[in-house]
């Protein structure tokens, strides 16, 4: 995404559509940052079940995570920051 904006950006002849674009640059690169620094905790307390996941992914056995309160904006912000990106990107 940073890459699509920055090139969006670097083409962009009007000041003010520039200047939009990067604001949102930073919007999306400090969500990406909260995203993050909320989803490292889970992913080391889950990274058995998640591996293990990841090797039976084709077999359709799924584990059930218990995320906090954190975690879970985390993963809904992580779900709306990907349908904004896509949005962007057509």
């Amino acid at each position: 995404m940073d890459s699509t904006l920055q090139s969006r950006i670097d083409r962009c002849s009007n000041q003010v559509d520039a200047s939009k674009l990067e604001e949102l640059k930073i919007e999306f690169e400090l969500e990406i940052a909260m995203i993050r620094m909320n989803l490292e905790h889970p992913m080391t307390r889950y990274s058995r079940q998640l591996e293990a996941a990841r090797q039976n992914g084709k077999t359709g056995n799924r584990a059930l995570l218990t995320l906090d309160a954190h975690e879970a904006v985390a993963v809904e912000s992580a779900r709306t920051l990907y349908r904004r990106a896509r949005e962007l990107a057509t």
